[in-house]
C-alpha cells in the first residue's frame, strides 16, 4: 500500500478479519452494542467459540 498508493490519500480500510471479529464489529457498530455484549451474542449464536481467545485477542490487546 505504501508503495502502490503514495499519491492518494487513505481515510478509511475496510474488510472482513475473520467470521467472530466481523460478527462482533458490526454489532457494535451498527447497534451501539458493547463489545462483551456483541461477544456473548456471537458465543450463543455459534459464531464464536466457547474460548475465542484465538479470534479477538489482538482486540483485547489494542484496548477495544
Amino acid at each position: 500500500m505504501q508503495e502502490n498508493l503514495t499519491a492518494n490519500e487513505v481515510t478509511d480500510l475496510k474488510g472482513i478479519i475473520n467470521g467472530t471479529t466481523n460478527f462482533i464489529l458490526t454489532q457494535m457498530s451498527e447497534t451501539g452494542a458493547e463489545f462483551a455484549d456483541a461477544l456473548a451474542e456471537a458465543q450463543a449464536l455459534g459464531y464464536a467459540e466457547a474460548d475465542p481467545s484465538s479470534d479477538i485477542d489482538v482486540w483485547m490487546l489494542l484496548g477495544n
